[in-house]
């Protein structure tokens, strides 16, 4: 498990280990455009409970470091710590 940096960036990453998941469903409907039928939708959000009892996700951007070393924070695939830094800022200016 790693986090952003808040707001001052070192030049590694923090590891913490995951104990838990807490899986949270989310339902409801929505429309496509105004004229549109609602649609039904369900969605599940995955939040790692962490040993010390932080909680990262809440406004920060987290990954995971795969047993092979590479870094997997939402849908992107880092191969170095250096890389999943850089991909946290960005994450992390986007957002902002």
């Amino acid at each position: 498990m790693l986090c952003d940096g808040g707001d001052e960036w070192e030049d590694s990453v923090t590891l913490r280990p995951i104990i838990a998941w807490e899986i949270t469903r989310e339902s409801g409907t929505m429309k496509a455009w105004r004229d549109a039928p609602s649609k039904a939708y369900v969605d599940y959000h995955v939040h790692p409970i962490l040993f010390d009892g932080s909680n990262p996700t809440h406004f920060r951007a987290w990954g995971i470091r795969r047993p092979d070393g590479k870094f997997e924070i939402g849908d992107t695939t880092c191969e170095s710590e250096g890389e999943a830094i850089e991909q946290l800022k960005s994450l992390k200016q986007r957002h902002e």
